[in-house]
């Protein structure tokens, strides 16, 4: 899994086209829902720590960790709605096994069509 290019955060993202002008509008993706997975990882929130640094350690390896920030942020039971947020001490976080963090991200979008 090394150097894995995971695209962006926006891959799973429907865009749509004002017909008019052409401009180019993000919707609102899916988030990705936590999975009970034996091999998730459990980390205890110390001070200092941040979703970009937790990714960037867990996730060593692959191109531009850091960069999957959001993912931790989604997976969790109860979501992180600003991965920006000091985080408590001895606040337990749920990552997702590097495997599992592949399937996630590396799946193809599905798109419902109810608009």
């Amino acid at each position: 899994m090394a150097n894995q290019d995971w695209g962006d955060r926006y891959q799973h993202t429907r865009v749509f086209v004002d017909e008019d002008t052409g401009v180019q509008f993000l919707g609102i993706s899916d988030p990705i829902s936590f999975i009970d997975d034996r091999e998730n990882i459990m980390h205890v929130i110390t001070a200092g720590d941040t979703l970009e640094a937790l990714s960037d350690r867990y996730y060593d390896g692959f191109k531009d960790p850091q960069d999957l920030y959001w993912v931790i942020a989604q997976f969790q039971p109860r979501p992180i709605m600003d991965p920006t947020q000091q985080l408590p001490s001895g606040t337990v976080l749920v990552l997702p096994s590097p495997a599992l963090l592949n399937n996630i991200v590396s799946s193809p979008p599905v798109f419902e069509d109810n608009i």
